[in-house]
């Protein structure tokens, strides 16, 4: 069971993932993927329900957002 602190971290983070603007979604992609190097924070993703839209996103992933972050 992962520590409140894990969670709070892990929670908006995957909220921005889910639900922001590509850049968002982008930075707090790879902000998950180092904290869940550690095996608290990575239970603290799944308990987040972090695993659904990490999934869509690398799904829905298409050149053309990937060049809007790149300009941002």
């Amino acid at each position: 069971m992962p520590r409140p602190a894990a969670r709070i971290v892990a929670t908006p983070l995957v909220a921005m993932v889910d639900n922001g603007k590509a850049i968002a979604q982008a930075h707090a992609a790879r902000c998950l993927d180092y904290l869940a190097l550690n095996d608290e924070n990575a239970a603290a993703i799944g308990a987040a329900q972090g695993i659904p839209p990490l999934v869509a996103l690398l799904s829905s992933w298409t050149a053309s957002a990937e060049a809007q972050i790149g300009r941002a």
